[in-house]
């Protein structure tokens, strides 16, 4: 059996490269609804599917506008709560070249097992919403 940081690496790897991607379809399946997304600004609950569209889509075009050419999410620490919810802690890096576009942040994140799958859950982000330039509130209705 992989152990807690294993699976939480995993799940970091695969959700950042559909994020890289534009592959939301897939991204919002890796999550459950509602979850929370807290900010030092705002906690934002993210009601469903459409209102993560949002978020991500405009994070993802951020990160292009801002000309990043890497984004990379790396465990810290992870720990098994239960043997269907673990908990850790990753610091996210988007890069042009090997220079910080964000000042690299940290997020501690949830994951849940459901019918096998690893899937994310409440999230609590260092980052500002100025830094990482997403509308928050969007998020919690995915409208635009």
């Amino acid at each position: 059996m992989a152990d807690a940081r294993d699976i939480y690496q995993a799940h970091l790897d695969r959700t950042s490269q559909m994020l890289w991607d534009r592959d939301y379809d897939a991204l919002v399946a890796c999550m459950r609804y509602p979850h929370a997304v807290r900010t030092p600004e705002r906690t934002a609950m993210v009601a469903g599917p459409d209102a993560l569209r949002a978020f991500a889509g405009d994070f993802r075009d951020n990160l292009a506008a801002l000309g990043v050419t890497a984004f990379l999410r790396i465990c810290e620490e992870a720990a098994m709560l239960t043997p269907d919810t673990l908990a850790g802690v990753h610091t996210t890096y988007a890069l042009r070249g090997a220079t910080p576009v964000i000042e690299p942040f940290r997020t501690r994140l949830r994951l849940e097992r459901v019918d096998g799958q690893w899937i994310g859950g409440d999230i609590e982000t260092a980052a500002r919403n100025a830094d990482i330039r997403v509308n928050v509130a969007r998020t919690e209705t995915g409208a635009a």
